[in-house]
């Protein structure tokens, strides 16, 4: 006879124990029983199955990534180290764009090049990221110090070979702090600086509606509000 916890402990066991459990089925099991045995139980069901109680925890970890992400994973499209680089990103459309670059990527001519490697995907998520090594405004008034999204910050949570060169992995977090800074101190600090009225980030900019002109600006033009300096990210 057993009771309903030891019920419940020998299913999960058993089902982690199936020839045919797929990574997906088994970091849900792993979460059903922690969810139901509390998280301090990652202990106990590691000694139980012959794994790491870390390996449980990341396997766990992943599952808060989108469903599109998960499906790759379980249809055998991406391996565990695609997610847990997907894990480093916050914003779900950036994750949504790179799961396809995953999953469809093509060759410039159309042929099929095979999926995205792990360190093709670590690559790309770096190049899209600003650096933090300096940065206009003040990081620690942002919070960027302890933020997830800083990079050396994640290479302490999963013990990651990241190199020296600190990123922030959300742009738009960044962007936002860029914008903030140079709206306070464009007239005193900025505008003396480069001589116009206002600023635009270059991923806004549409070049068919805009003209460069040349440092020497006219008399009319540093009273238009479209004397803007171009802001490159």
């Amino acid at each position: 006879d057993l009771s309903d916890d030891e019920a419940f402990d020998l299913t999960i066991i058993e089902n982690l124990q199936r020839q045919d459990l797929n990574p997906l089925e088994e970091a849900q099991s792993f979460k059903q029983f922690l969810e139901k045995r509390g998280d301090d139980a990652a202990g106990d069901l590691a000694d139980r199955i012959g794994v790491s109680e870390s390996y449980i925890r990341r396997r766990v970890a992943v599952l808060d990534l989108p469903q599109p992400a998960l499906k790759a994973w379980q249809r055998g499209q991406m391996t565990y180290g695609h997610l847990e680089q997907l894990r480093r990103l916050k914003d779900k459309k950036q994750i949504a764009r790179f799961v396809a670059q995953i999953v469809h990527r093509a060759s410039d001519d159309g042929g099929w090049e095979g999926a995205m490697t792990v360190r093709e995907l670590k690559h790309g998520i770096d190049m899209e990221s600003p650096s933090l090594k300096t940065t206009l405004f003040d990081q620690k008034k942002a919070g960027c110090r302890q933020c997830y999204s800083n990079s050396s910050v994640q290479k302490k949570l999963f013990a990651s070979d990241e190199d020296d060169n600190i990123k922030c992995l959300n742009p738009k977090c960044y962007k936002q702090n860029v914008n903030n800074h140079l709206l306070s101190h464009w007239e005193e600090e900025f505008k003396p600086q480069y001589g116009t009225n206002g600023f635009v980030f270059e991923s806004s900019i549409d070049w068919s509606d805009y003209e460069r002109i040349d440092l020497k600006i006219r008399a009319a033009c540093k009273k238009c509000d479209r004397l803007v300096t171009i802001v490159a990210m």
